[in-house]
C-alpha cells in the first residue's frame, strides 16, 4: 500500500509539474520513415513472432532430393494449408513430404556482425491444429519427449545456414494439420497476449515516423487485381506474391503510432482500391494519415508496371501528340489521380487524412512535371485532383557501380586502405569519376534542387519515397570480388555516417519534406547494401546511427519531449530561433525545481521580464544528457549534435553525475529500456532488481500520451505494473519495446 501511495504522488507530482502549460492536441507531421523489407524466408527482418509467417512456400521432397520440384501438383486450402500427402490429378509423382524452410539466410561476412545470423538458439516450441506428423532438420532438431501435448513439438535449433526445415511427413486428410507456429525462446507468451511482431523489430523502427510498404505488398511486377484474393492474416505464410495482409500492416503502425504509406498495385480495379481505402480507414488508428501512391517507379522498365503503364497511355491517347513515353506519364498521372480520389471517397469526412503522393524520378524532374499535369488527360491538372506531394528518390552514388566505370574502381580497391578515401571523395565531390560531369553529392544538389523547384510551381509537397545510398554493382561490376568487398567496407566506415549526416540536413535545407529510407535491415551482397542494419538484432550501425540522429532533431508540431545525448551543449537561441516554427522551448533545473525557459518571439528585456514575471530561469544551452521540452508550430529540424554519447552509466549511483533526489528530466546516447536503466544507475553495493527510481516517463507527440515505467510495481511481478499503466490510461514501453535512446527525452523521480 506504501509503494502504491508512492506511485500516486509521482503521477500527481508530474501533473504539478507541467500544470502551467497549455493543452495541445497531437498534429501528424512526419521528417523521417523507412521502407521495410521484404518479407521472405531469407530476410533478416524477422518482423513476426510467429517465425512461420516468414516461412518459405511448400516444396516437395523425398530421399536424396531437396525438391522435387512438384508443388505445382499439391492440393492447397485458400490460404496456403496443405490438404492432403495426395497430389492433384495426373501423373504418379517422386515426392513423399512436403516441407518449408525459415530463416535460409546466410550469416553475415565482415564487419561487426561477421558470422551472426539474426535468430537465437535453444528451445523453440512448434504448434499446429490437426492430426499428422511433422518432422524437423537442418537447424531444428526435435526434442524427444519434451511435450506429450497433442499438436505441440519442441525443437532443438542451433543457427546455421540454411535454416530450419519443417516437413510434413503424415496427413490426416479429414482434419489435416494447419495452422503451424513457430516461437522462438519467451516468444509464445507474447503471443498468446496478442503480440503479432517481435521486440527487436518493433525496437529498430523507433525513431522513424513513417513507413512505406512497397515491399512488403510485393508492389513492383503485382499481378494484383482482385481484393477478395488478397492476402489475408489467416495465410500460412506472408512471404508468397499476395504479400502481407493489409490488417497486420495498419496493426504495425498502429502499435507504433507511425505514418503508413501504401502503393496500390498496378493492375488494380477500382473496387480493389475502394476496398483497400475502406479497411484501412476502418481499422488505422484516426490520429495518423495516410500516404497513398500508384506503384512504383514506372518510369523503371526494370519492373513489369512501367510497361503495362506505357501500353495503357500508348492505347488510351493514340493519334495524340508526344512520344510514348509521354503517353505512359501521362496515364500514369491521370491513374494517380484517379485512385487519390477513390482513397479521398473512401475516407469521406477524413479525406484530408489521405496524402496522395505522385512519384518522379530524381534523374529527370520532366517525369514529375508531366504526371502532375497530365496535359493529354480529362483530368488535366491531375495534380489538382488531391495530390498533396511529389516524391522521388534521391540516392547518393548510384553512379559508382556502372560498368564504365568498373576498372578505375576496381583499381581503388587494390589501394592501401582499399579504395574507401577515393570512393567517399567521389561521392561527397563527385571528382574522382566526374560521371556527366556532375557526381556525387553535387549530382545529388541539384536533382533535389531541381525538384523543390517543380513542387513549389506544383503547390505540392517534396518528399522522398526512398533515398540513402546506392552503392551496387551493374552487369559485371556486381560480380566483381574487389568492388563488393569495398562497397561492403563502404557501408560499415563510420564516414558513410557522416556523409548521411550531411546528405539528410541538406535535404531538409533545400525544403525536402518526409525522407523514407531505403531500407530498415537487409544483409550486403551483391545485389546491394540497402539496409540501416545488417541483422535485427543488431543496434547501431553509421547509416542507422545518422539516421536516428537526424530523427532525433525533429520537432513535431504539438508538444515534444527530446534530448541531448552528447557531450556537446546545444545554443539554444542559435538552434530555435525560427518563431514560426518553435513556440518555446523548456528545461526543468532539479537543484531549484524551476524551470528555464525560453521562446524566439520575444527577445531582449521582454523576454527577460516575461521570465521574471512567471517565475522562470533564462534557457541558454542544453547539456549533454539533459531532456528538454519543445513545442512547435510545424515540422521543425535544429542543426544535429554529434559527439561522444553519454550513456545511461553517467548518472550511476556514487559517481559525479549521480541522481540526487527528486524529479530529473534526462537523454541517454545508449539504448535501453527502463529497466536496464534503473539497473544501470544503481551503485555496486545495490541488490539485483531494486527500484532505483520511483517513476520513469516518456511523451509520445502522436498519441498525446504518457509512457509509464514504475521499478517498484514491475518488481511486484504478475500484472501489477501493466494494470496499473491500463488502470491510468498510459502506453506501455514493453508493449511497444519502445527504449530510451538518442531521439528520447525522459523524465525520472529520483527518491
Amino acid at each position: 500500500m506504501q509503494r502504491k501511495r508512492t506511485i500516486t504522488c509521482a503521477v500527481g507530482l508530474m501533473a504539478l509539474l507541467l500544470s502551467s502549460w497549455p493543452c495541445a492536441s497531437a498534429e501528424n507531421g512526419a521528417r523521417l520513415g523507412t521502407n521495410l523489407t521484404e518479407v521472405n524466408d531469407y530476410s533478416n527482418q524477422l518482423p513476426f513472432i510467429d517465425a512461420f509467417k516468414q516461412s518459405r512456400d511448400w516444396y516437395t521432397q523425398r530421399d536424396g532430393t531437396f525438391d522435387t520440384n512438384e508443388a505445382g501438383r499439391l492440393q492447397l486450402d485458400a490460404n496456403g494449408w496443405l490438404r492432403t500427402l495426395s497430389p492433384s490429378s495426373g501423373a504418379a509423382v517422386q515426392y513423399t513430404r512436403v516441407c518449408t524452410l525459415v530463416f535460409s539466410m546466410g550469416s553475415v561476412v565482415g564487419g561487426p556482425q561477421d558470422g551472426k545470423l539474426p535468430y537465437p538458439a535453444g528451445d523453440w516450441t512448434v504448434r499446429f491444429d490437426g492430426r499428422g506428423s511433422l518432422s524437423y532438420s537442418l537447424a531444428g532438431r526435435l526434442k524427444l519427449g519434451a511435450s506429450t501435448v497433442p499438436g505441440t513439438d519442441v525443437i532443438s535449433v542451433t543457427p546455421q545456414e540454411p535454416g530450419i526445415q519443417i516437413c510434413i511427413t503424415d496427413i490426416d486428410g479429414s482434419d489435416p494439420i494447419r495452422n503451424i507456429r513457430l516461437y522462438a525462446p519467451a516468444m509464445e507468451s507474447r503471443a498468446n497476449a496478442g503480440e503479432v511482431f517481435s521486440p527487436d523489430f518493433l525496437a529498430r523502427l523507433q525513431g522513424f515516423s513513417a513507413a512505406r510498404f512497397m515491399d512488403w505488398q510485393r508492389t513492383n511486377n503485382s499481378l494484383q487485381s482482385d481484393f477478395s484474393k488478397r492476402a489475408l492474416p489467416a495465410d500460412a505464410r506472408y512471404t508468397t506474391e499476395r504479400g502481407v495482409p493489409v490488417e497486420v500492416m495498419v496493426d504495425l503502425v498502429n502499435r507504433l503510432g507511425v505514418q503508413p504509406w501504401f502503393n496500390m498495385p498496378q493492375p488494380a480495379t477500382d473496387a480493389y482500391v475502394s476496398a483497400f481505402a475502406a479497411l484501412v480507414r476502418e481499422r488505422l488508428a484516426s490520429t495518423l494519415p495516410v500516404y497513398v501512391e500508384y506503384s512504383n517507379e514506372i518510369w523503371n522498365d526494370q519492373f513489369s508496371q512501367g510497361r503495362a503503364i506505357n501500353d495503357e497511355g500508348v492505347t488510351q491517347f493514340a493519334g495524340r501528340i508526344g512520344s510514348d513515353f509521354d503517353k505512359r506519364l501521362n496515364r500514369f498521372g491521370e491513374r494517380t489521380a484517379q485512385i487519390c480520389q477513390l482513397w479521398r471517397t473512401a475516407f469521406g469526412a477524413q479525406a484530408d487524412r489521405v496524402r496522395c503522393v505522385m512519384a518522379g524520378q530524381a534523374a529527370n524532374s520532366y517525369v514529375a512535371e508531366t504526371a502532375l499535369t497530365c496535359p493529354l488527360s480529362t483530368l488535366a491538372p491531375c495534380r489538382n485532383q488531391g495530390i498533396y506531394g511529389l516524391a522521388i528518390a534521391p540516392y547518393v552514388g548510384d553512379h559508382i557501380g556502372l560498368p564504365e566505370f568498373e576498372a578505375t574502381v576496381a583499381g581503388w580497391a587494390a589501394e592501401a586502405d582499399g579504395g574507401l578515401g577515393r570512393l567517399f571523395t567521389e561521392m561527397n565531390t563527385g571528382t574522382e569519376l566526374k560521371y556527366e560531369g556532375l557526381s556525387g553529392m553535387p549530382i545529388v544538389r541539384s536533382r533535389i534542387s531541381a525538384h523543390a523547384k517543380l513542387a513549389v510551381q506544383q503547390n505540392v509537397s517534396l518528399l522522398a519515397y526512398e533515398g540513402g545510398q546506392h552503392l551496387v554493382g551493374v552487369g559485371a561490376p556486381a560480380n566483381n570480388v574487389a568492388i563488393n568487398t569495398m562497397m561492403d567496407a563502404a557501408n560499415r566506415d563510420p564516414r558513410m555516417g557522416t556523409l548521411y549526416a550531411t546528405y539528410l540536413q541538406e535535404w531538409n535545407t533545400a525544403g525536402g519534406g518526409l525522407f523514407v529510407h531505403f531500407s530498415d535491415v537487409g544483409s550486403a551482397s551483391r545485389f546491394g547494401r540497402w539496409g540501416a542494419l545488417e541483422l535485427v538484432t543488431q543496434t547501431t550501425s553509421p547509416k542507422y546511427d545518422a539516421l536516428q540522429g537526424f530523427a532525433q532533431t525533429a520537432c513535431a508540431p504539438g508538444w515534444n519531449l527530446l534530448g541531448n545525448p552528447y557531450n556537446v551543449a546545444i545554443d539554444v537561441a542559435t538552434n530555435f530561433v525560427d518563431a514560426n516554427a518553435v513556440t518555446s522551448v523548456w528545461k526543468w533545473l532539479p537543484a531549484t525545481n524551476q524551470w528555464a525557459f525560453y521562446t524566439p518571439s520575444l527577445t531582449g528585456q521582454a523576454l527577460a521580464d516575461y521570465r521574471s514575471s512567471m517565475g522562470y530561469a533564462a534557457l541558454t544551452t542544453i547539456n549533454g544528457g539533459e531532456g528538454y521540452w519543445i513545442h512547435c508550430k510545424q515540422v521543425f529540424a535544429k542543426a544535429v549534435v554529434t559527439g561522444t554519447a553519454i550513456t545511461s552509466s553517467a548518472f550511476k549511483d556514487g559517481t559525479s553525475g549521480a541522481l540526487q533526489k527528486g524529479w530529473h528530466l534526462l537523454s541517454i546516447g545508449n539504448s535501453r529500456t527502463p529497466r536496464e536503466f534503473n539497473q544501470d544507475i544503481a551503485s555496486a553495493t545495490s541488490a539485483s532488481g531494486s527500484a532505483n527510481l520511483t517513476t520513469l516517463w516518456a511523451w509520445d507527440n502522436a498519441r498525446s500520451q504518457w509512457y509509464f515505467y514504475a521499478p517498484g510495481l514491475a518488481a511486484q511481478g504478475g500484472n501489477a505494473l501493466g494494470d496499473f499503466i491500463a488502470s491510468q490510461g498510459y502506453l506501455d514501453f514493453s508493449a511497444t519495446s519502445k527504449n530510451l535512446g538518442a531521439s528520447v527525452g525522459f523524465w525520472v523521480n529520483k527518491p
